[in-house]
Order: C-alpha cells, then sequence, then structure tokens
C-alpha cells in the first residue's frame, strides 16, 4: 500500500481568507444605506442588499433581464414606464455604459412614489468581458421635496417683493387723494348737497389705504 500526505495549508489558508473578503463585503454591502442591486452576465438579479429591498418595498427576487420592466419607473415629466432595457443596470450590462446620477421617478411594489438617482456600471472579468452589471440607488424623495418647496418659498417671497412694492407706489398718491378730500370737506364754500358723496369718497379712499396697509405687512 503507498500511502500520499499532500500539505494542504496553503491552499485552506486561501480559501479561508477568501471566505474572509466575502463575509466582509456582506457586511458592508449589508451596513450600506444606499440600495445595491447586481446581477449576472445574463441580466438575471443575483443580490440586493437590505437597503435596495427597503427602497423598493419588497424582497427582491430573481429576474431576467427582459422582466427588468416590473420595476415601474419614469424620466422625470414623462407618462410612459421605462422599458426592461431602458434601465440603467440592463445599459450597463448591454452596451457598458457608465450611468451617473441619472434621476427616475418610480412607483414602489408596495405603492409609494420616490425619486431615485440612479448609477450603474458594468463588472468586468480579467480578459475584459462583461461579467455582469452593479446599479447603485439612492432615494433623494426628501431631498427634491425640499427643493421644490424653496422654490415655492421664493416664489412666494417674490410675490410679496413684488406686491410691497406696488402697495407702496400706491400708497403715495392715495395720501394725497385723501388729504384733498379732507380739506374740500373743511371748505365752508363746499355745498351740503354734495357732502354726502365727498363722504362716500372718503370712506372708499380710506377702504384702499387699509388694503395698501395689509399689502404692505403681507
Amino acid at each position: 500500500m503507498i500511502g500520499v500526505i499532500m500539505d494542504i495549508t496553503e491552499r485552506k489558508e486561501a480559501e479561508m481568507a477568501l471566505q474572509e473578503r466575502e463575509e466582509q463585503l456582506r457586511t458592508l454591502l449589508n451596513a450600506l444605506p444606499v440600495g445595491v442591486v447586481m446581477c449576472d452576465a445574463s441580466g438575471k438579479l443575483v443580490q440586493a442588499n437590505p437597503a435596495a429591498d427597503a427602497f423598493w418595498g419588497t424582497k427582491l427576487r430573481l429576474l431576467d433581464l427582459k422582466e427588468y420592466d416590473r420595476f415601474k419607473g419614469r424620466w422625470p415629466g414623462s407618462d410612459t414606464y421605462l422599458k426592461s432595457e431602458n434601465w440603467a443596470l440592463a445599459r450597463a450590462l448591454q452596451k457598458g455604459e457608465i450611468v451617473l446620477g441619472e434621476e427616475v421617478d418610480i412607483e414602489t411594489f408596495d405603492g409609494k412614489h420616490k425619486r431615485m438617482l440612479n448609477n450603474a456600471l458594468s463588472i468586468r472579468d480579467q480578459h475584459g468581458a462583461i461579467a455582469g452589471a452593479v446599479a447603485v440607488n439612492v432615494d433623494i424623495t426628501s431631498q427634491k421635496q425640499a427643493e421644490q418647496a424653496l422654490i415655492r418659498s421664493e416664489k412666494l417671497a417674490s410675490v410679496g417683493r413684488m406686491a410691497a412694492t406696488i402697495a407702496h407706489e400706491v400708497n403715495n398718491p392715495l395720501a394725497a387723494a385723501m388729504n384733498a378730500v379732507f380739506l374740500v370737506g373743511r371748505d365752508s364754500r363746499f355745498p351740503e348737497s354734495a357732502r354726502p358723496t365727498l363722504q362716500l369718497a372718503e370712506r372708499e379712499l380710506e377702504r384702499v389705504a387699509h388694503m395698501t396697509k395689509q399689502t404692505l405687512g403681507f
């Protein structure tokens, strides 16, 4: 009987080192606050981190490239859902395209509407061939809502400034008109028969003055 003894210490150490790196990568992936989705060379989704599941409102299952249209997304301002080949992950896989900061309005699987910042790039093997692709989804819904609120606030401020300018311009001749009416009413030569009309004019001028005061306050 002949026995063969092989030293596999280095191989085991290499396997353990590889497992350790894989575990570190998995831990990092799970801790990321942005959604990360990866596919293989055929386009089948092979991995998604918890942030991606939370972002899309479901546990992302394995999908083929042709099924990407199950993800409901539209370019901002468009009414048409993206087709499978339009998604950044598909373009990175099929064309080697690098997609950075592409905004997409999405409807999640649990019915929520969000704005997504989409990034994608291809994964290549040692020969330079595309072996898969990875997409990084960033939820910018709150940021976009804050931007819209700021725009509305700026518009309101502009309206306020314009209203104040108009009110100020109206206020000066209005004051002169009110003084003139007051002086006419105090003139002894003013006929009593016309006094009701003068009092009406005085009341209306006071009403306009009150409106301009409110506008200036606004």
